[in-house]
């Protein structure tokens, strides 16, 4: 995708809570969405619950890219995805917004966080995110 995803439902049809409240946020155990500054004209953000939820975030035919898919992606289509748009802020995990880096879920996580990756002007970085930040997704083709 060429643009960060921005649904409210599960491949399912299941609703995703919309969360504007920081504190509630910071509390979840399951899936949850927002705006960026919770202002609809901003980013929809996701948590890792989301993201990884079994009904499906991506809509048919797409998915998250995996942290080899990003490899991928980082080496091969740099450029491409550099130069998609996508705005700057996230979701820290306290419930707070924060307007600094552009960052992006992948579907893959470790023992003990998620993984994302941060878009530089010139490079696509891979960081360990908590797993209650609030952050856009891409999807690729499946």
């Amino acid at each position: 995708m060429t643009q960060n995803l921005r649904v409210s439902r599960y491949s399912n049809g299941d609703i995703i809570p919309q969360v504007k409240d920081a504190t509630e946020w910071k509390n979840l155990t399951t899936g949850a969405w927002c705006y960026y500054h919770n202002d609809p004209l901003e980013e929809v953000l996701y948590n890792w619950y989301a993201v990884n939820d079994p009904r499906g975030l991506a809509p048919k035919g797409w998915h998250i890219p995996s942290e080899n898919e990003w490899s991928i992606l980082s080496n091969k289509d740099k450029e491409e995805v550099l130069k998609s748009p996508t705005r700057n802020g996230f979701r820290e995990f306290d419930g707070s917004f924060y307007g600094s880096g552009s960052y992006l879920w992948s579907s893959s996580q470790t023992q003990w966080s998620s993984i994302a990756y941060k878009l530089t002007n010139t490079d696509i970085v891979r960081i360990s995110q908590n797993i209650n930040l609030g952050l856009p997704v891409r999807c690729v083709k499946d």
